[in-house]
């Protein structure tokens, strides 16, 4: 045929790759910005504090920087590939597991929905095969979340305790 499936699979990968979700704002990552501001290069000072007006700025000012995009927009990469079992033969079949990392306010099913509007056109089928919700936001008032800025205020007296994402899955999903 004109396509092998790993060409197919390929290309789906590529443009999952290459269209990462559109950034949103959570009033967590809006406080985090706003509070962290003041220790960032003139560039993201700028688009911070001209928000609303500058914020399809934002993914521009922060291309740089994986771990603050990861607190704007969910992420999404392919992790593992297979096909053939063999060097010397074409597969028949051919697949990719991709995972997303989502942030608070997106779910599994509008992912798997925007995945799909990137690869109609492309002979592969997604599915869901695994689904984790976005990690909860801790309540800023929550009484350990208080006992946690309080100790990070008397060891360092000088940084301000800013509340953030952890883009990773960790332990962290359990906290809140």
């Amino acid at each position: 045929g004109r396509h092998t499936a790993l060409g197919s699979l390929s290309e789906a990968i590529c443009r999952i790759d290459g269209a990462q979700p559109h950034h949103h704002l959570s009033p967590l990552t809006r406080a985090y910005l706003n509070r962290s501001m003041y220790a960032l290069p003139f560039r993201k000072r700028l688009v911070i504090s001209n928000m609303p007006l500058s914020e399809p700025l934002l993914t521009w000012a922060f291309r740089d920087d994986r771990t603050a995009l990861a607190q704007m927009r969910s992420t999404v990469t392919a992790t593992q590939i297979s096909g053939s079992e063999a060097a010397n033969m074409l597969a028949a079949k051919a697949q990719a597991r991709i995972n997303a990392r989502l942030i608070p306010g997106e779910t599994p099913e509008n992912m798997l929905r925007y995945l799909g509007e990137l690869v109609e056109d492309l002979p592969v089928k997604l599915e869901m095969v695994e689904q984790t919700q976005a990690v909860p936001v801790t309540d800023a008032e929550a009484p350990m979340y208080k006992t946690l800025c309080n100790a990070i205020g008397e060891a360092y007296s000088l940084l301000p305790c800013i509340g953030m994402l952890c883009p990773g899955k960790t332990d962290s999903r359990h906290y809140a």
